[in-house]
């Protein structure tokens, strides 16, 4: 059992969690019905729960100036959710493979808005992630009801992973109080849904410890972060169902929020203010010795990892007259600029443009991740015209989607692309190896020759437009 625990902790770092814990099934018996791991799994023995850090600047510096302007906050929704449901497959495969039956459940997993038949909760994930962190002895819950790291306080996206392998639990965290009730989520909720509808005080009972926070009602809270109603508008003294739904009709949507009561928390002994930074908390961390052209080393790695045609790096010296970019408008102390760019191959095929996209989301993740782990100030998915950037740096091609990186890092100026290699045939066993090596436990091919036949068969049926799903 000890083994087995280590191979799959060595295993989930390897795939890219910052935190990881396992807590046995039996700490969930105050959990709901149909919302607790035995009733997911009835073979559960354990929990595997795993988080990834949210970068500090894009929580600090995301939600201005309104929680509306979600901006670098959105981060968590185009690299952090995806990854994490990749580490959570990743673990239940590794599990299966050893004959354990396992059952990975999603990272945002609220379907239910209302009880369902013995379930008496209202906006009821499958399971409960932040109380599963709890119970695999990462941290606390705070009053704000989000659960809370020693390292990263409520700075990081959570994972949870139901498998039969009966697994060594951690123990229940024991350290300093994480929450020092400094009531700075409560001052800061747009919707005040600390102080206004709450039924009463949650205490919540997991592996021997007491939690307390407001109840809060849902509805209320959801009001901008579910259903994307406007925060400028009044928010009734009662918030329920109907409301929201007469507000939707009347208004409209505006979108999404970054969450308040993340932004302004921060756990005591990481806390400190800098409000010619942000308003909101500062996270203290150490920063790692390593030289710049470390950095540099490493960011060309996962930039070459994750398939990237094109790197440069700039100073902001670069930018200092330009009239239409500005790294310190995003990123106050900024030194560095960052310029991620992948070639549009076929521009014909939409499809291949967001594949595209999706893999600068996860590769902007992966290089501000590392260098906000090592230490550094760093932010991505800001307003800022990355194509400009790429211009201004000297690396801008016509048919290319670019994406920007800021750091407060001073470092070595670069201008890196990949050599193309003379075309050579291409076996299908290395394709295959290839494919494999990537997470495909199958692998097939066929000729166009095939596909048309395929094709020309499928159109007859008049079921599918031609121009919609064929690239060829």
């Amino acid at each position: 059992m000890d083994r087995l625990t280590k191979e799959v902790k060595e295993y989930a770092k390897k795939c890219g969690a910052d935190l990881v814990g396992i807590a046995p099934v039996e700490r969930f018996k105050n959990a709901p019905a149909r919302m607790s791991p035995k009733d997911l799994l009835p073979s559960a023995k354990s929990v595997i729960v795993v988080g990834i850090h949210h970068l500090d600047a894009s929580v600090e510096l995301g939600g201005e100036p309104s929680p509306h302007d979600t901006g670098p906050y959105d981060i968590q929704c185009t690299a952090m959710n995806p990854k994490l449901d990749d580490i959570a497959f990743l673990l239940g495969r590794f599990l299966e493979e050893k004959g354990y039956i396992t059952l990975p459940i999603p990272v945002t997993n609220i379907w239910r808005y209302k009880g369902y038949k013995d379930l008496k909760v209202d906006f009821a994930p499958d399971l409960a992630h932040r109380y599963a962190a709890v119970a695999a002895g990462l941290g606390e819950i705070g009053w704000s009801g989000l659960f809370l790291s020693p390292q990263f306080g409520p700075r990081q996206r959570i994972n949870s992973i139901i498998t039969e392998a009966e697994l060594t639990p951690d123990p229940i965290y024991s350290g300093k109080p994480l929450c020092d009730k400094c009531m700075e989520c409560v001052k800061h909720c747009p919707t005040d849904a600390f102080r206004k509808e709450v039924k009463r005080i949650n205490k919540i009972e997991i592996g021997g410890k007491i939690f307390k926070f407001p109840d809060t009602n849902k509805w209320r809270c959801a009001w901008a972060e579910n259903f994307a109603l406007s925060l400028d508008l009044k928010i009734p003294e009662k918030v329920d169902e109907k409301v929201i739904l007469h507000t939707m009709e009347k208004y409209g949507r505006r979108g999404g929020e970054a969450g308040s009561c993340l932004k302004y928390c921060m756990v005591p002994e990481r806390r400190y203010y800098d409000n010619k930074y942000t308003s909101a908390p500062h996270r203290r961390k150490e920063k790692l010795n390593v030289s710049a052209r470390e950095i540099v080393n490493k960011i060309k790695e996962i930039a070459k990892e994750n398939s990237i045609d094109l790197l440069a790096i700039g100073n902001k010296s670069d930018f200092k007259s330009h009239p239409l970019v500005h790294p310190e408008f995003h990123l106050p102390d900024a030194e560095s600029i960052i310029c991620l760019g992948i070639k549009e191959a076929n521009e014909e095929n939409p499809d291949f443009k967001g594949a595209i996209l999706r893999r600068l989301n996860y590769v902007e993740f992966e290089i501000g991740h590392y260098l906000d782990i090592i230490g550094y100030s760093v932010i991505t998915r800001t307003e800022i015209a990355d194509d400009l950037v790429a211009r201004q740096l000297g690396v801008y091609e016509g048919d290319f989607c670019f994406t920007t990186v800021l750091i407060n890092a001073k470092l070595p100026e670069i201008a890196w692309k990949v050599k193309k290699e003379k075309r050579a045939k291409i076996e299908k066993e290395d394709l295959r190896r290839f494919s494999k090596k990537r997470g495909a436990d199958l692998v097939g091919f066929f000729s166009q020759k095939r596909f048309e036949e395929f094709k020309n068969n499928i159109l007859k049926t008049k079921l599918l437009s031609q121009k919609e799903n064929f690239y060829i």
